[in-house]
């Protein structure tokens, strides 16, 4: 890594070149606060670099949940491989869909489940990907949203038939018939309620 990578005691990188170290060098931060298991250290060292391509601001609501004129996730501008052109375009996709999965990985492990799918879709935004695919069929699993996450998973064996995540397909599978089973069973007894009130 550059000394680009570390942002001058005046101010940040502004060459693309030099922005895109820095922020490479918040995801390499990140990552060792993930492993240490400081998740909520993690996220703030990866939304710099989100941040940091939105003008040089910080984001205002780094956990979710708000505080006073916090902007949801969804609705704060974010970078986008177009912002960079040439040799650095694939770099800086690379960059921005391993952030947005962190992301994931870290509101995972805080059980922050909207927020998980918030940087999940953001992700495959990027590019589509099985980490995306995994944390988003996590999500809907933990929401009992087993149509949602059939439909992650199934994306995910098309990528990666191998894939570990997909040991949970039966399951989900199981719990989407059920589901369906019982919806039925409810339709047929307020059908079957109605059909004894017209005698």
């Amino acid at each position: 890594m550059s000394a680009a990578a570390d942002p001058p005691v005046q101010g940040l990188p502004v060459t693309p070149e030099g922005r895109l170290e820095w922020c490479e060098a918040c995801k390499v931060r990140g990552n060792e606060l993930f492993r240490a298991g400081e998740s909520r250290l993690a996220v703030i060292e990866y939304k710099k670099c989100l941040g940091f391509f939105r003008d040089s601001r910080m984001p205002t609501d780094l956990f979710g949940g708000g505080g006073g004129g916090s902007v949801p996730p969804s609705q704060q501008k974010q970078p986008s491989p177009a912002d960079v052109e040439g040799p650095l375009q694939e770099r800086w996709k690379q960059v921005m869909m391993d952030v947005y999965n962190n992301i994931a990985a870290c509101y995972t492990r805080l059980r922050k489940w909207d927020y998980v799918v918030t940087y999940g879709k953001k992700s495959l935004e990027v590019a589509p990907n099985a980490k995306a695919f995994v944390r988003l069929s996590e999500a809907a699993i933990e929401h009992g949203a087993w149509g949602e996450a059939r439909e992650n998973l199934l994306a995910l064996a098309a990528m990666d038939p191998s894939h570990a995540a997909l040991s949970k397909l039966p399951a989900v599978e199981e719990n989407l018939r059920q589901r369906e089973m019982q919806q039925a069973a409810r339709l047929r007894n307020m059908f079957d309620a109605g059909d004894e009130g017209d005698q």
